[in-house]
């Protein structure tokens, strides 16, 4: 009887000191909250830095490619033909031609003001009407206006103008559509009409800097009468 009270006093003994130990060894909190803590602070800083003076911030230097050579930009553009281009049978009149997609790569640096760029339409002229484009207008996402082209019209080829001013803000896209009145095209003869934008023509300004891009031209659909 003594034997077992020993060896169960010794049992309850180990046990009691093991929890001591365990507790005694967890790990201080205090360094696990100060960590996150600080990588917080630092981002918010960084990313204030940036929208407010992008040239100190050292995170939206870009190099791109304009006529003025490799020039630095504190945020990028990207152009790109919407799905929602028009394309295949349609009828003269005023028509949307040519939808395009703007937009702003990086959401912590600039916008970026597009304040130019040029689209060019090539017809046939089946009849021979001596028909041509009499207008070209950029509209926005919403339907609404922005403003006419500049027309230049040498032979088969018009080429529309737009100084425009398409704000695009950081990490966002602004979709626009180019309207063609086409009403002299000959649907009994089959005409076609196809309009791009044109080929080096963006003007962009990231509200420090002010350039016309290199750019590839993009091809829209072909639309028949």
């Amino acid at each position: 009887m003594i034997l077992f009270l020993l060896i169960a006093c010794t049992q309850n003994s180990f046990t009691s000191t093991n929890k001591a130990t365990t507790q005694s060894t967890q790990p201080a909190d205090a360094p696990m909250e100060t960590v996150p803590a600080a990588t917080t602070d630092d981002t918010t800083d960084a990313e204030d830095v940036c929208a407010e003076n992008p040239e100190l911030c050292g995170l939206c230097d870009f190099n791109v490619e304009a006529w003025d050579g490799v020039v630095t930009m504190y945020n990028t553009l990207t152009a790109s033909l919407s799905a929602d281009t028009a394309s295949g049978p349609t009828v003269p009149g005023f028509v949307p031609v040519l939808t395009l997609r703007f937009h702003s790569d990086d959401a912590t640096c600039t916008s970026l003001d597009l304040f130019g760029f040029m689209v060019t339409g090539w017809w046939t002229d089946n009849a021979d009407s001596g028909w041509e484009p009499d207008s070209v207008t950029l509209v926005d996402e919403t339907g609404t206006t922005i403003e006419d082209g500049v027309l230049s019209i040498p032979g088969n080829v018009v080429y529309a103008g737009f100084n425009s001013e398409i704000v695009i803000p950081p990490g966002g896209d602004r979709v626009v559509t180019v309207w063609a009145d086409l009403s002299g095209a000959s649907a009994p003869a089959d005409d076609t009409v196809e309009f791009r934008l044109y080929l080096d023509s963006l003007g962009v300004d990231d509200g420090y800097h002010a350039y016309v891009l290199k750019q590839e031209e993009i091809v829209g659909g072909t639309l028949e009468f």
